[in-house]
């Protein structure tokens, strides 16, 4: 959501995140702060190792209220191959010839000049 002048405040952008569980052990290894993001947001000083506690107590203030927002994210690897195979980009792209790339004089022709 965007927010006009005067409008946002710090605890109304941290109710504006979303808590995205990857699980494979990537919330574990970055420390919960993927899966426990409004946590962190909300109390940006704690420490990581107090984040699910902390979620759990906002989740259960702000989920009744219908602030709290989670997004089940653990096909992320399988969605990120999808965009790359929908955009060309890295999947086979030997079938039809490969995707147009820029060649180096092309990317030279857009950077200002030295």
């Amino acid at each position: 959501e965007t927010f006009e002048e005067g409008e946002w405040e710090y605890v109304l952008g941290g109710a504006e995140t979303i808590d995205r569980e990857f699980g494979l052990g990537i919330d574990k290894v970055t420390h919960n702060i993927t899966d426990c993001h409004v946590a962190h947001h909300m109390f940006t000083d704690m420490p990581h190792y107090k984040l699910e506690r902390a979620t759990e107590a906002v989740r259960g203030v702000l989920e009744p209220r219908g602030l709290y927002k989670r997004r089940d994210t653990r096909d992320f690897v399988r969605k990120v191959f999808t965009l790359h195979e929908e955009n060309g980009h890295c999947i086979d792209a030997s079938a039809d010839g490969g995707r147009p790339r820029a060649t180096r004089a092309e990317l030279e022709a857009l950077l200002p000049n030295n």
